[in-house]
């Protein structure tokens, strides 16, 4: 009887240990459980001037997200083990985004914009710059410049997309650089970029799930030889093969002020005009994520509780023929 009653009890914690684990990846949009998602890369963005290079990430949560509590993490290596990725012969450097808790908030859904300027050279370009030599990334989108030459937020000898290799970039969780790799719940999703190619193009990313490493993110890009068919860059919004994994995506609002009435001829009144501004704050429909469970998500909680019940009933089965 005992032995029973200890079946029904791994059972159920193991019932309970799964539903966990749903639950978990529930937190996250695509239900992969990666709070960020790398999804597009550009080593060299520039045609006529170099102003360093652009990362375009995704806050893959269900609620809003503090880039204070993550890290960017350059290595050579896309070893299953923590500790080899982050290990002195494969760790090439890392940065920050910001210094500051509460500084750089993304919305759930919100697509990002990392500038790295890797030269002191390009420390005279201006975001406005950088807009306007890209010239489609959305007015609305953040674009949050890193300076990888300030060693106050950057560490490493090269934190930065190696621009004459390949190399994997890692949105790791604060302290993952310093804990040396060994505590594996820091470690986030990562991508391979071949920066040696694609000079005013960039690489697109999906999630994680079809790559020979769990974190790996899917590459988009057609990639052979170390060769990758770039695309052109497209920061601030998400191709057509994205949009099929990613499906929620926050549209930031625009701030506009409405503009002056000009007229040439002298007003004859002295009583003004008095005019209603227009309302522009209405919210967009298609801004907020849904912040319910998936349907698919919830089905395999069940399908995880009635295997268990199977189980334990097929157990009890055994010892009472016994």
């Amino acid at each position: 009887m005992k032995r029973v009653v200890s079946i029904i009890l791994l059972t159920g914690l193991f019932c309970l240990m799964c539903g966990i684990s749903v639950q978990a990846a529930d937190e996250t949009l695509t239900g992969s459980g990666m709070p960020i998602l790398i999804t597009e890369v550009a080593a060299m963005p520039g045609i006529s001037e170099d102003f360093g290079q652009l990362v375009e990430i995704y806050n893959n949560t269900k609620s809003e997200l503090d880039l204070y509590d993550y890290e960017f993490d350059v290595t050579t290596s896309r070893d299953a083990n923590l500790t080899v990725q982050m290990g002195a012969s494969k760790f090439k450097g890392g940065f920050y985004a910001t210094m500051s808790k509460g500084e750089i908030i993304l919305k759930s859904g919100e697509l990002a914009v990392l500038w790295l300027v890797i030269d002191p050279a390009q420390a005279k370009y201006t975001e406005s710059d950088v807009r306007t030599l890209m010239g489609n990334i959305p007015e609305g989108t953040q674009i949050i410049r890193v300076d990888t030459t300030d060693n106050t937020v950057a560490y490493g000898d090269a934190p930065y997309i190696d621009r004459g290799a390949a190399c994997y970039l890692m949105a790791n969780l604060r302290g993952c650089y310093a804990d040396g790799g060994n505590n594996a719940e820091l470690a986030g999703a990562y991508v391979r970029i071949y920066g040696q190619s694609g000079q005013g193009k960039s690489q697109l990313y999906g999630d994680i799930g079809s790559q020979t490493q769990v974190r790996w993110q899917a590459d988009l890009t057609a990639t052979t030889s170390k060769v990758d068919s770039n695309v052109a860059c497209a920061f601030g919004t998400l191709d057509s093969t994205q949009t099929d994994i990613i499906t929620n995506v926050y549209i930031p609002e625009v701030e506009t002020t409405p503009s002056e009435e000009t007229t040439n001829a002298p007003e004859t009144t002295s009583t003004p005009e008095t005019t209603v501004p227009e309302n522009t704050d209405a919210p967009e429909t298609t801004q907020s994520p849904e912040s319910s469970p998936e349907t698919g998500d919830s089905a395999l909680v069940l399908l995880v509780i009635i295997a268990g019940v199977l189980m334990t009933a097929a157990v009890l089965r055994r010892c009472v023929c016994r």
